[in-house]
C-alpha cells in the first residue's frame, strides 16, 4: 500500500496494481501510472502500472543488465525471442482476460422488477404472464453481452488479432503486453537459472540495494515517486 497525506479524503491510503490481462495500456503516457478514481466520489484511490506487471519493470534491460552482470543487448535479444515463442499463448491469455471482463457481477441480476425500488414494494402486475415476461427478459438481457463476448467466432477473431500483433513486437512492447512471470519463465534457463522465481528475486534484491539507480532507470517509477510525494 502507498500512503499520502490524509487531505485526499480516503484516509491517506492508496493502492498500486498491475494491469495484468484486465486492462490494455493507455495509448499515451508510457512513463505515467494511470490514476484510478472511486466511482462514487471520484476521489483518487490508487494507480495502475503502464507495463503489464511489476516483473516487467524488473526485466527492464538496463536494470537487469546491472543486476545480473549480463550485456544489455543480450537481455533485449532474449526478451525479444518471447514474441514468436510466447506470442500465441499471450494472445490466448489476453483473449480470455478481456472476455472475462464482460462477466457481470451476480448482484447485477436483480431478483425483482425495476419498479420494486425497495424491499417493501410489490410489482403492480403479479400475474403468471407478467412474472414470466419479466423473468425471461431480465435474464436474457443479462446474458446477452456474455454470450456475445464468449462466442467462438468472436474469441477466434480477437485471438488472431492479438497473435498477429504480438508476433512482431520488440522487447519494449513485450514488457508492456506480456506477462512478466511468463517472460521470466522463458528466459531463466537461458540465463543459467534453474528457477524463474530465483531470477526474479535476484532482480528484486538488486532494486532493494540500489533504489535510486532503479528509479533513475525507470521513468515511471520516478513519476510515481513524485506523485506520492506531493
Amino acid at each position: 500500500m502507498l500512503r499520502e497525506r490524509s487531505t485526499t479524503g480516503n484516509g491517506g491510503v492508496h493502492f498500486l496494481r498491475d494491469r495484468d490481462f484486465d486492462y490494455e495500456p493507455p495509448a499515451s503516457a508510457p512513463h505515467s501510472p494511470t490514476p484510478i478514481f472511486s466511482e462514487q466520489t471520484r476521489v483518487l484511490v490508487g494507480w495502475r502500472w503502464f507495463r503489464h506487471s511489476i516483473e516487467c519493470y524488473l526485466l527492464e534491460p538496463a536494470l537487469a543488465a546491472a543486476a545480473l552482470g549480463q550485456p544489455k543487448d543480450e537481455l533485449e535479444r532474449l526478451i525479444a525471442q518471447t514474441a514468436p515463442e510466447l506470442g500465441s499463448y499471450q494472445a490466448a491469455r489476453w483473449t480470455v482476460g478481456q472476455a472475462r471482463a464482460k462477466l457481470p457481477p451476480a448482484r447485477h441480476l436483480e431478483t425483482a422488477p425495476p419498479e420494486c425500488v425497495d424491499d417493501f414494494r410489490l410489482p403492480s402486475d403479479r400475474s403468471e404472464k407478467a412474472s414470466w415476461s419479466w423473468l425471461a427478459t431480465t435474464t436474457r438481457e443479462f446474458m446477452q453481452p456474455v454470450a456475445t463476448a464468449f462466442a467462438e467466432e468472436v474469441l477466434r477473431k480477437r485471438f488472431d488479432e492479438r497473435r498477429t500483433k504480438f508476433a512482431a513486437m520488440g522487447a519494449g512492447d513485450i514488457l508492456v503486453w506480456f506477462s512478466g512471470k511468463d517472460v521470466l519463465s522463458f528466459i531463466a534457463p537461458q540465463l543459467g537459472s534453474d528457477s524463474p522465481k530465483r531470477l526474479r528475486n535476484r532482480l528484486r534484491n538488486w532494486v532493494r540495494s540500489n533504489p535510486e539507480e532503479a528509479v533513475r532507470l525507470l521513468p515511471e517509477w520516478a513519476e510515481l515517486k513524485r506523485l506520492v510525494s506531493q
